[in-house]
């Protein structure tokens, strides 16, 4: 909840003396603090990796009574005061305070924090259990927190269309895309009933998730449902699309077209003997439909797909 809280509180200003008897992070309240480090010293460096030599934050040494806050700060923080969130320290941060050696405690809290002199002390002063990291930018979390609320919101708004568009639907039927889709073919009722009779007979045939009819083939999608009647087809063939990457053939995508009366062109993806089938059975009554891939048949429905239809129809091809 850390953008959630950055997104509505501003830092609270505290003294680091707030943090010497809080065990871990989450008890304390507002975790999203800021404090004076001028009496802070360097006690480290932050590395990207332990093999590299990219510093991404400093490592610095607050005195707190008798005690250190280690504060991971940025590479170039140079004022006197900090903002950032209270953690439980990482255990690459505690690696890198203990892999310094540090002097005396009192020498420490005499000097002014000095960026570019770090001091070392021969003892090495207990810590604090928890840390300050501030190298997390705001701006990331109000993006995030923006980003979260708009997907929200998004995601509320279609779930309010869905409901007025389903409430809507069951008042009035007519107002269903699929009933649209229906009307093609005459009144929606009846040729609902069509199907629907067909669909009980025992020549239904459902091959790769499509339905094939007698008269019809009915395509589910995840938001609809694509319906052809069979005399409308004028050609049918399979294509094999060749997928490469840097020039390398990496799969073959299968696929039936179905090409229809109405210069329209209906593909159905699945195995190729699946596809087969399919063609096998759109085709077994209808012997007038081309059934395969010619350039001729190509060129002239690219060039007249009407002269093409009526070819068909004519038997022609």
């Amino acid at each position: 909840m850390r953008w959630f809280q950055d997104l509505y509180r501003r830092p609270e200003m505290i003294n680091p003396e707030q943090l010497l008897n809080v065990a871990a992070a989450e008890a304390f309240p507002q975790r999203y603090v800021t404090f004076s480090v001028v009496q802070a010293t360097t006690a480290g460096k932050f590395y990207s990796s332990p093999s590299s030599k990219k510093v991404v934050a400093r490592l610095l040494a607050l005195p707190v009574k008798d005690r250190i806050l280690l504060i991971k700060a940025p590479t170039k923080f140079q004022g006197n005061t900090i903002v950032g969130w209270v953690e439980n320290p990482p255990p690459e941060l505690l690696d890198a305070y203990m892999a310094e050696s540090l002097r005396n405690i009192k020498e420490l809290m005499q000097k002014p924090f000095n960026p570019f002199k770090p001091q070392k002390f021969e003892q090495r002063p207990q810590r604090l259990a928890v840390i300050v990291d501030a190298t997390v930018s705001r701006t990331w979390d109000f993006i995030i927190a923006f980003a979260a609320a708009g997907l929200v919101l998004a995601g509320a708004g279609l779930a309010v269309r869905n409901f007025i568009c389903a409430r809507l639907r069951s008042i009035r039927p007519s107002r269903h895309p699929i009933v649209k889709v229906l009307e093609q073919y005459g009144s929606a009722e009846s040729v609902a009933v069509e199907i629907d009779q067909e669909l009980q007979s025992a020549q239904v045939e459902t091959i790769a998730g499509h339905i094939v009819t007698p008269s019809w083939l009915l395509n589910p999608r995840a938001f609809g449902l694509e319906i052809l009647k069979l005399d409308d087809v004028v050609w049918l063939y399979q294509q094999v699309i060749v997928r490469r990457k840097y020039g390398i053939p990496i799969r073959k995508e299968h696929s039936l077209l179905i090409l229809t009366c109405q210069e329209k062109k209906l593909e159905l993806l699945a195995s190729p003997q699946n596809l087969q089938r399919l063609a096998e059975k759109i085709s077994q009554d209808r012997p007038r439909i081309p059934v395969g891939y010619d350039e001729q048949r190509q060129a002239l429905w690219d060039r007249d797909p009407a002269e093409f239809v009526a070819q068909v129809k004519n038997r022609m091809m």
